[in-house]
């Protein structure tokens, strides 16, 4: 039965020439799990949103959209927030009482249930979304990823019969996530909830799709099963990008399996790496060539000439009420200058509140800090911006750091093509999409005269293809002589550009290493590639440097020696 159903739909915000949605026809049926991905910017926000008439943009609309038959338009308030869940991609004000308690019963309430119900149901959701610690919690006092788990089981505490999520676990950590997404999936399949899902991370949730819905520039130039993408996407003109975005498993081996036979996930790769390689083999052959570039490093780690600390703080102890739980204790760092140095943890492990106090929001009770000048970017970009256009904001930046409207003007344009923001200097900066706001919050600290730079989850919201044009704006600071401490939970981007990792855990950092020494050993907080292959060559921790030793293996076989 077709649950939602998208007739020539096509949409245009006020004052703009392009359009955000072009003709676009799709259905989905009940009960089916449908994953919608592109780059930042193509429209998938805006299609989430116009399928929830409460939130829909103002704009020029065509088309229709049916729920069960039934214009969308024409469902009641309490029809469609009763039938149709939604979740923001910013859900820093989405939070509308106190405490986690109350939030968690808000829905039920306005429903009317009585108490009893109302009790049975968040203390279920609250123990399947392993929340309970946070029951009694005020909201302010929430990290963002925990924000985000409260938001979602607000939504799915009312059992809507279809939920869109806009890129619900970009603030989650990694385990935090998969826990999440093993969650969605029982929802699906044992519930019969409808999933529409917007992401940029398919690492996960790809194998558990039924279906692969992609926009490019408002155009839905894909509407695939999970195992067909691929062949899709390359056969195509368009959708080059997305490829980059496919779950590691499928970057590895679609061009070396047959047709239906590409693994899917980190579980599949492996069965299909021990059934097609001689794995005593490859581990040989990955010792040759380890010992032939001396070392397995990944593409951004760089041999450093300097030892100066760029950034130094020692023995830092921090917590937000006098009489309230220590955030941090005793947590110190030396970050050396010209090197990006990623800080990795769980959910609610003080890394917010660490850049917090290095940027001087808060200060310590206890503790040293030797830095320079900061330019601190925040967990929500939208903070750092006070005008009416992304483009007044940006010149204001270059004026408050001492610079001339034409110096900054240069250096506007100097990143502009990099980070792909050029058609954006008109609109106002709470109308971008998560990683458009990303991208213009870096332009800003790239409009400041900061020696060490502070980057708080910079890459959540982006695409792939962004990620390595924002890779290579951070190289070229790097050579600028800056430091940057980056705190993520994007463990790919880590790997591939970090000069050294470190663990957050109960206020403390350890285990400071450069990528490959952090991640191989590591079973939960490692690449997905670096899950593949880690019996056979646990050194290869990213895509390109599997990919390297699959050739060298295959080209060993072929010619015999």
């Amino acid at each position: 039965m077709e649950l939602l159903q998208v007739r020539d739909l096509s949409f245009q915000y006020p004052d703009s020439d392009k359009m955000a949605l072009n003709r676009l026809n799709f259905s989905i049926n009940a009960g089916e799990f449908v994953i919608l991905c592109g780059a930042s910017g193509c429209g998938k926000s805006t299609l989430l949103k116009l399928l929830k008439k409460e939130v829909a943009p103002a704009g020029n609309r065509q088309g229709e959209i049916l729920f069960q038959g039934k214009p969308a338009e024409e469902l009641s308030y309490l029809e469609s927030a009763k039938y149709i869940g939604y979740v923001a991609q910013n859900t820093e004000g989405a939070l509308v009482t106190e405490k986690v308690y109350s939030e968690l019963a808000f829905g039920l309430e306005n429903f009317q249930y009585d108490n009893n119900h109302i009790r049975m149901k968040v203390s279920e959701t609250a123990i399947s979304f392993g929340i309970e610690e946070l029951f009694h919690k005020k909201a302010e006092e929430l990290s963002g990823g925990q924000k985000q788990l409260v938001n979602l089981a607000a939504v799915l505490v009312t059992e809507p019969l279809v939920v869109l999520l806009d890129e619900p676990v970009s603030k989650l950590d990694r385990i935090a996530a998969e826990e999440f997404i093993n969650m969605i999936r029982k929802l699906s399949e044992t519930y019969g909830i409808t999933i529409l899902m917007a992401e940029h991370n398919l690492e996960d949730i790809f194998s558990l799709a039924d279906r692969v819905l992609v926009l490019e520039d408002g155009n839905l130039i894909a509407d695939e099963k999970p195992e067909e993408l691929y062949d899709v996407l390359k056969q195509g003109n368009s959708g080059y990008g997305m490829i980059k975005a496919l779950p590691s498993a499928v970057r590895l081996f679609a061009d070396r399996s047959t047709a239906g036979a590409c693994p899917l996930n980190v579980k599949e790769a492996v069965r299909y790496l021990n059934s097609h390689y001689n794995m005593e083999l490859l581990k040989k052959l990955d010792e040759d060539l380890s010992g032939n570039h001396k070392a397995v490093r990944t593409k951004g780690s760089r041999i450093k000439t300097k030892t100066l600390a760029g950034l130094q703080f020692k023995n830092i102890w921090f917590r937000y009420e006098k009489n309230g739980k220590d955030i941090l204790r005793g947590a110190g760092l030396t970050v050396l200058q010209n090197t990006l140095h990623c800080l990795l943890g769980g959910n609610g492990s003080g890394k917010s509140t660490l850049l917090s106090v290095i940027g001087g929001l808060y200060k310590p009770y206890r503790g040293h800090m030797d830095r320079q000048s900061v330019a601190y970017m925040c967990q929500t970009p939208q903070f750092m911006f006070l005008k009416e256009t992304v483009y007044e904001d940006f010149l204001d930046t270059g004026y408050q750091n001492g610079r001339t409207k034409q110096e900054t003007e240069e250096l506007i344009k100097q990143y502009e093509g990099r980070l792909g923001l050029g058609n954006l200097y008109h609109m106002h900066p709470y109308d971008l999409s998560g990683g458009e706001i990303q991208k213009a919050a870096l332009m800003k600290i790239l409009l400041s005269r900061a020696e060490i730079i502070l980057l708080d989850e910079p890459t959540k919201g982006m695409d792939a293809v962004s990620k390595e044009e924002f890779g290579q704006v951070l190289k070229d600071l790097l050579s600028q002589g800056k430091t940057i401490l980056m705190v993520t939970h994007d463990i790919e981007f880590a790997a591939e550009y970090g000069d050294y990792c470190s663990m957050i855990f109960d206020g403390e950092i350890f285990g400071t290493s450069e990528p490959v020494e952090f991640f191989e050993h590591n079973t939960y907080f490692t690449t997905y590639t670096g899950r593949i292959l880690r019996k056979a060559a646990g050194k290869r921790i990213t895509v390109s440097q599997a990919d390297e030793l699959l050739n060298y293996y295959e080209k060993y076989k072929e010619v015999g020696t």
